[in-house]
């Protein structure tokens, strides 16, 4: 074993820990309070943890210490192997089912290929728990980095996450799910016919915000045929189910995903609009993990079984 390998053998859950107190506090002085450790001690684990990956990874100054980027590097490692380590802690202590973290966005969790996955695997006699979470696309691939979810499954607009997020992580389309512009029931543009997109440029729009995911797809659809983009009056940043209840009761338009209609329209609250000249581009579902943890097969059974729901469905990712 060579000098290197040996100083990372002596590494323990607290070297580690160490830079998340490094980017939460602003000098040794402070960490060491908190730690209930004198500075020398402090100053020898910081050596260790720097010995031992060969890199520089703090900054001292006098205006206290911080971060290099090799050190924020290490701390998303640390934070994985962390997480990874509580969450075994959590599994051990009610028994030995594994326990499946999922990430996803509302907008997924009314689509019938979830549930269809789900009832498919318990019928196949599934020995696993599952633990099912939702927010924001930018929030999920955050805690997945940091290992407090096992897989997001959702939309991902790339451009905007940081450049950082993207690093060992495993991605695949599950499917494309259409999106759909949506007025009130009574809305004057659901008696032309044929309707075209420069006719929905004359109403008011609520849109998601600029550069989101959704709305980059419908503004985009407006470029291709040479028209301008909608402008709203109205941006809403939560669920598509909030913009289901605006255009409900407004004559606004929306685009929202096909999925989220199709439970909406259930209930008679909005409509769909089709221009014949306007051609937006499907949202794209993905399955997003860590690369380590493919070889985790609950997480292989669930990708298999909502591949299948998704192609019964017939989102084609290849469409």
């Amino acid at each position: 074993m060579d000098r290197r390998q040996l100083n990372i053998e002596r590494l323990r859950l607290r070297h580690l820990k160490l830079l998340e107190m490094v980017e939460s506090h602003d000098s040794l002085r402070a960490i060491a309070e908190v730690l209930n450790t004198s500075q020398p001690a402090l100053s020898q684990l910081v050596r260790d943890l720097e010995n031992a990956f060969s890199a520089s990874l703090i900054n001292r100054s006098a205006r206290g210490v911080s971060l290099t980027a090799a050190g924020q590097l290490a701390l998303q490692r640390c934070r994985q192997a962390l997480a990874t380590i509580d969450h075994l802690a959590e599994e051990l202590q009610i028994g030995e089912i594994p326990t499946l973290r999922i990430g996803t966005n509302l907008v997924l969790l009314h689509d019938e290929a979830f549930p269809t996955a789900f009832a498919n695997m318990f019928a196949e006699g599934a020995t696993v728990r599952y633990k099912i979470s939702s927010a924001r696309e930018r929030l999920m691939v955050q805690a997945l980095t940091d290992g407090e979810i096992d897989c997001y499954l959702g939309i991902v607009n790339w451009d905007r996450m940081p450049s950082r997020s993207a690093i060992d992580l495993s991605y695949e389309s599950l499917g494309r799910t259409p999106l759909t512009i949506i007025c009130s029931r009574e809305h004057p543009l659901l008696s032309r016919e044929p309707l075209f997109a420069e006719e929905l440029l004359e109403w008011q729009w609520a849109l998601q915000p600029d550069g989101s995911y959704h709305r980059n797809l419908l503004e985009n659809a407006f470029r291709n045929i040479d028209l301008r983009t909608p402008s709203p009056v109205v941006e809403v940043s939560s669920d598509p189910f909030a913009l289901v209840q605006l255009i409900a009761r407004t004559q606004l338009l929306a685009c929202i995903p096909d999925t989220t209609i199709a439970r909406a329209g259930s209930d008679g609250l909005v409509k769909r609009l089709s221009a014949c000249d306007l051609n937006i581009e499907a949202s794209n579902i993905q399955f997003v993990t860590l690369t380590q943890n493919r070889s985790f097969e609950p997480l292989n059974q669930l990708y298999k079984h909502l591949k299948a729901s998704f192609a019964r469905d017939g989102k084609d990712p290849s469409a």
